[in-house]
């Protein structure tokens, strides 16, 4: 059963507050221990899958994404999902918040000190991503450029929780984690090894009419 997804503010040691953010969704239990050490397993056994070329290492399913060209072309199909993570997508489709079962995943690995910047996902992707947690409990930053002002809201990802982002919270709304060692409103939780599973849907690559 998918929960009202609350938000924190800017404001470190604010009070918790009402979601702001138009078409977020999130699961705190999506995955339980026991199925979330089972796809951390499987995620390490597959160690020459690990690529290098960005500051944090990645796994590509499904299709692969090329981040200096920032498209998708026909070429980086890679395959169908591994059975493991067909069945992660096939659950995420059940939610009601994609179309169809997603069939691209990129396999996120953060150590301590890691971060994403702030983005959207690129528009050659479906009008829902969805990311699941493993391993440990980050922060999450959020901001919506709006004129001369800019809406700001962070939250924690729980182990296991999956964030479904689509509508605004998707088109409009940031996301990205700072680079730092420690989370929480003073800044007590010290990081762990953090590794995500983003699902998307492809649109029509862009060479094929």
């Amino acid at each position: 059963m998918t929960e009202q997804l609350t938000l924190f503010s800017s404001e470190p040691d604010s009070e918790q507050r009402e979601p702001d953010v138009p078409g977020m969704h999130y699961v705190p239990s999506f995955l339980n221990p026991g199925e979330e050490a089972e796809f951390i397993q499987r995620i390490y056994e597959n160690e020459g899958a690990w690529l290098t070329d960005l500051s944090r290492r990645v796994q590509h399913y499904g299709w692969r994404y090329d981040y200096s060209e920032r498209t998708i072309t026909s070429d980086m199909r890679i395959g169908p999902l591994p059975d493991w993570l067909q069945a992660l997508a096939q659950r995420l489709y059940e939610t009601g918040y994609f179309d169809r079962p997603p069939e691209q995943v990129i396999v996120n690995e953060y150590e301590p000190g890691q971060g994403i910047a702030m983005h959207t996902d690129h528009s050659g992707f479906g009008p829902s991503v969805a990311m699941v947690s493993l391993g440990d409990e980050w922060q999450m930053d959020f901001s919506r450029p709006d004129g001369a002002t800019e809406a700001k809201s962070h939250m924690m990802l729980e182990r296991g929780s999956a964030l479904i982002l689509t509508g605004e919270a998707r088109k409009k709304w940031r996301h990205g984690i700072a680079k730092r060692l420690t989370d929480g409103a003073h800044r007590e939780h010290k990081r762990k090894r953090r590794v995500s599973l983003t699902f998307r849907t492809v649109n029509q690559p862009a060479d094929v009419q």
